[in-house]
């Protein structure tokens, strides 16, 4: 709202109201769109601001999987699936100041979509699955 950006809000929640009466005039409030209109709009972001705190936070890897760089708070699952400078950035505050100083740092840099897709990929189901079978032999292996 302060630097006049566009910002588009995909989703509800219990905060809706509240965000359209404090929104500004850039602000467009889409609500729930279909998995294909949401590939839609990741893969013509300029970047998916993800401000909360979540234990793992499937929305940056979906938009990564597009291509689109991530702007996320330096909390939560977002540490695990963000690479600062190679697939998005962190702010550190939940402030204003801070989400402005993000904001500005993002404007001076430049992001591969190729790089980010390839990035998200390490998060596809198969990955996981993957992953957790290893997991599991290996305990399994060592209680043995």
């Amino acid at each position: 709202k302060h630097l006049g950006k566009r910002l588009v809000i995909i989703g509800e929640g219990q905060e809706a109201k509240a965000l359209r009466d404090q929104a500004g005039e850039h602000v467009e409030f889409l609500g729930w769109l279909t998995a294909d209109k949401l590939r839609e709009y990741y893969s013509r972001a300029k970047a998916l601001l993800f401000p909360g705190e979540e234990d793992y936070g499937i929305v940056p890897v979906e938009a990564m999987a597009a291509g689109c760089p991530i702007i996320a708070f330096h909390k939560g699952g977002a540490l695990e699936t963000v690479e600062d400078g190679k697939t998005g950035l962190f702010f550190t505050e939940p402030t204003s100041a801070a989400l402005q100083s993000a904001l500005t740092r993002f404007e001076g840099m430049t992001f591969n979509p190729k790089i980010i897709q390839d990035h998200a990929r390490r998060f596809d189901r198969k990955q996981c699955v993957n992953a957790f079978k290893s997991y599991f032999i290996e305990y399994q292996n060592e209680m043995s």
